[in-house]
């Protein structure tokens, strides 16, 4: 069985990101990402749902307690989920008098629908792979 930090570490090279990317998203230094590979510091358990997260995964299976039964998304599928956010923030940008609720959208109320939006289009992609792909990811 791989310890966390094989597990960070394979996750990492599979989603082409490198330490200092992960450090910078999930709030902590390089070096303790580093520490956390080599296996001589384990996460908090608020940093290691950090680091799931971004990686696409869950934590009980940075853990060693489950195994990706899920696809996770590649650097590729991470290039097309920026952009089709991207284009949905454009399109969200050039209309004018849009509402919410009755009231025009403030800019928190736009974040949070284009946080929504991210979520739903990652989640259209794994679905796609479970549905195309199925053997890879029975059980």
């Amino acid at each position: 069985m791989k310890s966390t930090g094989e597990l960070i570490s394979t996750l990492l090279e599979e989603k082409d990101m490198n330490q200092k990317e992960l450090a910078y998203k999930t709030g902590v230094s390089e070096v303790t990402i580093s520490r956390y590979i080599n296996g001589t510091r384990q996460p908090k358990s608020d940093i290691l749902s950090k680091i799931a997260e971004t990686l696409g995964v869950s934590t009980d299976y940075l853990l060693g307690k489950a195994s990706i039964n899920k696809p996770h998304l590649s650097s590729r599928d991470e290039k097309d989920v920026a952009k089709k956010l991207e284009e949905l923030k454009d399109t969200l940008e050039s209309q004018s008098g849009l509402l919410f609720s009755g009231n025009a959208m403030d800019e928190e109320t736009r974040e949070f629908l284009l946080a929504s939006l991210e979520r739903t289009i990652r989640q259209s992609k794994v679905l796609a792979k479970e549905k195309f792909t199925p053997n890879k990811y029975k059980k």
